[in-house]
């Protein structure tokens, strides 16, 4: 019998043993074992060996040919094999919000070897809103964020030392919980102002949150005599007419389940007296069309008998309204008919006030032609004897187009014709003439007359020929004219020099220039911007690249008070619009005539020039100097100067203040009387105050201001707070950030 003498075999594995053996004569073998565990298959002995046979095993193997039987011994090993662990499933896990769940995996990972198992996470999900941690290697705890809640997923392995096992996917699944509302931040103390309203003055959802739902808000309290409305958490207060005091009011936001009440918030209505009301208008309200009109206005005050009142125009509608006193003025806007208002306001010296409308209907009115243009420009025209000249003349009518233009000479009809424009060739032997063109809607005229010399002028003086003698503080605007006289004879107008800015030498009939705003004699208060608009049209042969003065002159000294220079390009046979900021300087004499003059210079030179009166408001103060240190420390006695000025026509009441919450400056001075403009119209006034030493280091913005008469002024001006902690712990950081409060 031929079989090994020993074998190994690895526990759960087939336990193979060939065994082959000869026989003399060649009789058929029948193979055996002494162990019932084999299976014999021929010559091929097999034992399916399980995880419980680890061991060596001592078997006879034997070969019989039916009368004789041959036996040898083996030895069979069977090494132990480790086994995986096993599981059972382990379900989904659930719980609510803000709470953790715990799972044994010792209760559902086994090992059948009885290896000692150890546990960890597989995977999961990048998402992470839950955290999960083992407490002793087998339990494992479930912690979701704070107010999270939501789906997510997990899978667990076990490790027996030798072989890993996973876990089914297990869900997880936070179930939401309501969470109730909070109150965050207590709601300061609101004031308003008695007969007024204050809309949207806090934020119900700035003080309240709820981080799983919507919030409803409701109020209680005492508040009969105070309207609370709440619209989307924004809270508005309508106190009822004529009432001051405090009501206590206490608000509430419920999600459907939990409430929570805000503190009490007292709103305070503030006592600020009776507004004047207007008394009936007593006004002309059906009106015509360009025509001015007045009236009266006339209002009482409730609480003072005799009370200082002030009238002013707030906005207009079609309708150009201005006061003078007490006195409206008013009329249409020009060519205009139909339905106009005015809204006007009378206010007294607390700042309370009333308005009115003046409702008009204005009536329409036959318009009178106008001329808008002629040749030539000059006034008086110099014609050689022996030589004609030709005039025109271009009208319009905003009303009919049905026009006729007329032309005389001394008197006498020359021309008639239809239509809105006409030319007329003057030839006429020596002499001096009149020459007018009349433009006619068939009621109205306008016209245009020219002095017409024919002949020498030098025979003349400048009056015979219709010219202007301008004196030494002029110039001419136009052609100069030869007369017998010792000055310059100006064919057209003489214009004032402007000699303190830098003018034409020669002025160009090829060059217009037009002022189109402001207008003429418009009258403008001082700080106002003025916006000088203008268009410049360029008859000349060549494209200009026109140098642009702009000067506030004053008239009386002969000196600018202010100018500015631009540039505009204007080609040939072309018009271009432009316009100029200039400021009027507060300290300028009202009394003084002031014009606003646009020169314009390249090739060819021209000016334009158009008088203003400039006026000194009734109210004004300004803050003329802010005096505080720059940098200041922590604890430091910071003392502060401001200077007040008043530069308008009236005297004034005045507190001065000086304010910044965060250092908690907020001083106000004694009411103080400054006298207007010119008189002792300056008052300096000091403040003192301290920088809290828990202050933190920065830039802080502090705010100057003067009330008088309803109004406000305020500067500001940064001072630096360093403290000296925060100094040397800034010391050891890379960066500081510093912030204006």
């Amino acid at each position: 019998i031929i079989v090994q003498d020993s074998y190994t075999f690895n526990e759960g594995s087939f336990a193979d043993i060939e065994v082959s053996a000869t026989d003399p004569e060649d009789d058929i073998l029948i193979y055996g074992i002494n162990d019932s565990r084999f299976s014999v298959q021929e010559n091929l002995l097999r034992w399916q060996t399980n995880y419980n046979d680890a061991g060596v095993y001592h078997f006879i193997v034997n070969a019989s040919d039916g009368q004789y039987t041959v036996e040898k011994s083996i030895d069979v090993t069977v090494r132990n094999s480790n086994r995986a662990p096993k599981f059972n499933e382990i379900p989904n896990l659930e719980w609510n919000e803000d709470m953790t769940i715990e799972l044994n995996l010792s209760n559902y990972f086994f090992d059948e070897d009885n290896d000692n198992i150890i546990f960890g996470v597989e995977n999961t999900s990048d998402d992470k809103n839950i955290k999960v941690d083992s407490l002793d290697g087998q339990v494992f705890v479930f912690t979701s964020k704070e107010n999270y809640s939501g789906d997510d997923w997990i899978i667990f392995w076990a490790f027996d030392g030798k072989a890993k096992s996973l876990s089914n996917k297990i869900n997880l699944k936070v179930k939401s919980v309501n969470d109730a509302p909070e109150f965050k931040n207590e709601i300061e103390n609101i004031s308003v102002d008695e007969d007024s309203s204050f809309e949207n003055a806090i934020n119900l959802n700035d003080y309240f949150s709820d981080i799983d739902s919507e919030l409803n808000f409701s109020f209680n309290g005492n508040s009969k005599n105070l309207r609370v409305v709440v619209n989307n958490g924004n809270v508005s207060f309508y106190p009822l007419q004529n009432y001051a005091g405090i009501e206590n009011i206490v608000f509430s936001a419920n999600d459907g389940e939990f409430s929570v009440d805000s503190n009490v918030v007292p709103i305070q209505v503030i006592e600020k007296g009776e507004p004047p009301l207007f008394l009936p208008l007593n006004c002309e309200l059906n009106i015509k069309e360009d025509e001015r009109y007045e009236c009266l206005l006339e209002a009482v005050d409730p609480v003072k008998a005799v009370a200082e009142l002030r009238f002013s125009v707030v906005s207009q509608n079609n309708a150009e309204c201005k006061m003078n006193g007490r006195f409206l003025e008013y009329n249409s806007k020009k060519d205009y008919n139909g339905e106009a208002s005015c809204l006007l306001k009378v206010e007294n010296r607390e700042g309370n006030f009333d308005t009115k409308n003046l409702d008009l209907f204005i009536e329409s009115q036959n318009d009178a032609p106008k001329v808008d243009n002629y040749t030539p420009k000059e006034n008086s025209i110099v014609i050689i004897d022996g030589k004609s000249n030709n005039f025109n003349i271009m009208g319009s009518d905003i009303d009919s187009a049905n026009l006729a233009v007329s032309w005389f000479i001394n008197g006498n009809l020359e021309k008639n014709n239809l239509g809105s424009s006409s030319d007329f060739i003057f030839s006429k032997g020596v002499g001096i003439y009149s020459l007018e063109a009349k433009i006619s809607d068939g009621s109205l005229i306008d016209n245009r007359t020219w002095s017409v010399v024919v002949g020498s002028t030098s025979q003349f003086s400048c009056g015979e020929v219709g010219g202007n003698l301008c004196n030494d503080r002029q110039l001419c605007s136009g052609n100069s004219i030869d007369t017998n006289d010792a000055g310059i004879c100006c064919a057209s107008s003489c214009i004032h020099a402007f000699k303190d800015v830098s003018q034409c030498d020669i002025l160009s009939n090829e060059l217009s220039i037009e002022i189109t705003s402001p207008d003429d004699g418009d009258k403008i208060e001082l700080l106002k911007n003025i916006s000088l608009r203008f268009s410049i049209e360029n008859n000349f042969e060549d494209n200009q690249d026109f140098d642009i003065t702009a000067s506030l002159y004053n008239l009386d000294t002969d000196r600018s008070e202010y100018d500015i220079d631009s540039s505009l390009e204007v080609d040939s046979d072309n018009q271009e619009s432009s316009k100029i900021e200039l400021n009027i300087p507060w300290d300028i004499d009202t009394s003084d005539d002031y014009a606003l003059l646009i020169t314009a210079d390249d090739q060819i030179c021209n000016q334009n020039y158009i008088p203003i009166k400039i006026e000194r408001p009734d109210d004004k103060l300004i803050i003329e100097d802010f005096n505080v240190p720059d940098k200041v420390s922590c604890g430091d006695i910071v003392n502060s100067q401001i200077r007040v000025r008043n530069i308008g026509d009236s005297n004034e009441n005045t507190i001065a203040s000086l304010t910044n919450s965060k250092l908690k400056i907020n001083q106000r001075s004694d009411e103080f009387k400054i006298e207007k403009y010119d008189d002792d119209d300056r008052a300096d006034v000091e403040f003192v105050f301290n920088i809290p030493d828990k202050s933190s280091s920065g830039d802080y913005e502090i705010k100057a201001s003067v009330e008088y008469y309803g109004f406000v002024e305020s500067v500001t001006k940064i001072i630096s707070v360093e403290c000296q902690s925060e100094v040397q712990v800034n010391r050891t950081e890379f960066t500081r950030n510093e912030k204006i409060v």
